[in-house]
């Protein structure tokens, strides 16, 4: 448990965006207006991170604060996940 607050403030507390987290971001962007992966944009095989992100703009006010806390969050549980193992 310590292992996981400790990566996930150090996370926080360092939080950026690359360039690469914006193409996510415009599809889950596109599901919350209502497209479908492969129907109406090009998905290369990545749909549940498309709609798990999508969730997260909703339950945000679609801005970026969802995917910080989702992805501040997935980093942090694979930290502690490995640290047990």
């Amino acid at each position: 448990m310590a292992v996981f607050a400790v990566t996930w403030l150090y996370r926080w507390l360092t939080v950026d965006f690359a360039n690469d987290r914006f193409v996510p971001l415009t599809r889950a962007r596109q599901i919350l207006v209502g497209e479908i992966p492969v129907r109406d944009f090009f998905d290369p095989g990545l749909p549940l991170h498309h709609y798990v992100s999508a969730a997260a703009m909703y339950a945000s006010g679609q801005n970026l604060l969802g995917e910080a806390l989702l992805t501040v969050t997935l980093v942090a549980l694979g930290a502690a996940l490995t640290c047990f193992l």
